[in-house]
C-alpha cells in the first residue's frame, strides 16, 4: 500500500512540474509578444530577437537568427514571422521597407506561363459567378413583371365595374421593372463580356484537339481594359432595348390585349366601333385620345426593341 501511495505521489509531483512549466512558457511566449508589439520602430531589440527565435522554425528562424547578428530586431524579417509576434504598427514591414513592395510588384510581373494560367482559370471562375449571380438577379425581375401583369389583368377582368385603366397600372408597374432589369444587365453585361472574352481566346483553344498556341501577352492586354472597373460599359437605354425586345414587348402586348379585351366585354358588349373608342375615355380624357397615347407608346417602343439594343448578334471580345 505504501509503495502504491508513493508512486501516486510521484505522479502527481511530475504532473504539477509540468504544468507550472507549460505555464512559465506560455508567460514567456506572451511577455516577448508584448515587448515585440510596443517596441518602438527602428530600435531593434536583441532579448525579443533572441527570444523569438525559439518560437521559430526552419527557415523563418534561419532569418531571424541572421538579422539579429547583424543588429536588427527579428520582428522586421517578415511578415509572416510578424503575424507569429501579434498585430500592431510596428508589425508592417512592408511600410518601413519600400524595396518589399519593389519586389512583390516584380514578382508578380515575373509569373511563369504555368502560373499565369493558373491566375486567368481562377479568374475565370469569378467572373463565372458574378455573372451567374446578376442572371439570377435578371430572372427574378422578370418573374416579378410576369407576376404583377397577371395578377392585374386577372382583377380587371374579374368583374364589370373594375375600371378599364387598372390596366395602365399594370403597364406602369412593367416599365418599373424594365427600368431595373436594364440597370442590372448592364452589370450582367460588364461581367459576362470578360467571360466571353476568356472562353473564346483562352479555354477554347486550350481544350481543341490540333494544339493552338494561346498568346498570353494579347489576352492579358485584352483584359487590362477591364480589371480594376466595375462600371457598366453598356448605357442603360440599350439595356432596356435588348430586355424590352427580349421579354417585355410580349408583355405589352399582353397588356394591351387584355385592355382592349376589356373594353370591348365590360359593362356589356360593345355594338359599335365608336362605342369601342368612348369606352375608352379617362375621366375628361376622350377615348380617342387616349386610344392614341395608347397607339403612339407601342410604336415608340417597337422602334426602340428593333434598333436601340444593337446587332441582334452577341457582342464581339476585343480581341
Amino acid at each position: 500500500m505504501s509503495s502504491r501511495f508513493a508512486i501516486a505521489s510521484s505522479r502527481s509531483s511530475a504532473t504539477t512540474s509540468s504544468v507550472r512549466t507549460v505555464a512559465r512558457s506560455v508567460g514567456r511566449t506572451k511577455s516577448l509578444a508584448r515587448q515585440a508589439r510596443w517596441a518602438p520602430i527602428g530600435e531593434p531589440s536583441r532579448s525579443v530577437g533572441s527570444g523569438m527565435i525559439r518560437l521559430l522554425d526552419g527557415e523563418h528562424r534561419d532569418h531571424a537568427a541572421s538579422n539579429v547578428a547583424e543588429g536588427r530586431s527579428c520582428v522586421e524579417t517578415d511578415e509572416r514571422d510578424a503575424r507569429v509576434v501579434g498585430r500592431g504598427p510596428t508589425m508592417r514591414t512592408s511600410d518601413r521597407d519600400p524595396t518589399m513592395k519593389h519586389a512583390r510588384g516584380a514578382l508578380r510581373m515575373n509569373l511563369d506561363a504555368g502560373s499565369r494560367t493558373t491566375v486567368l482559370i481562377h479568374y475565370y471562375r469569378a467572373m463565372v459567378g458574378r455573372a451567374d449571380t446578376w442572371r439570377v438577379r435578371m430572372d427574378t425581375t422578370t418573374n416579378w413583371a410576369i407576376g404583377a401583369t397577371a395578377a392585374l389583368m386577372s382583377f380587371a377582368l374579374g368583374a364589370p365595374e373594375i375600371p378599364h385603366y387598372v390596366v395602365f397600372l399594370a403597364s406602369f408597374l412593367t416599365f418599373i421593372f424594365l427600368l431595373l432589369e436594364g440597370r442590372r444587365l448592364t452589370f450582367y453585361h460588364l461581367w459576362q463580356q470578360r467571360v466571353l472574352l476568356l472562353e473564346e481566346h483562352f479555354i477554347a483553344r486550350a481544350t481543341r484537339s490540333q494544339e493552338e498556341e494561346v498568346d498570353l501577352d494579347a489576352l492579358q492586354a485584352a483584359l487590362d481594359a477591364h480589371l480594376g472597373q466595375t462600371v457598366p460599359t453598356m448605357s442603360l437605354r440599350k439595356a432596356m432595348s435588348r430586355r424590352l425586345r427580349r421579354v417585355y414587348v410580349y408583355l405589352f402586348l399582353a397588356q394591351v390585349f387584355g385592355w382592349g379585351l376589356k373594353l370591348t366585354i365590360h359593362p356589356t358588349s360593345a355594338t359599335s366601333t365608336s362605342e369601342w373608342v368612348s369606352r375608352a375615355g379617362i375621366g375628361a380624357v376622350p377615348g380617342a385620345s387616349v386610344l392614341t397615347l395608347v397607339v403612339a407608346t407601342l410604336l415608340v417602343g417597337a422602334i426602340l426593341a428593333a434598333f436601340g439594343g444593337g446587332p441582334w448578334s452577341k457582342d464581339k471580345t476585343p480581341l
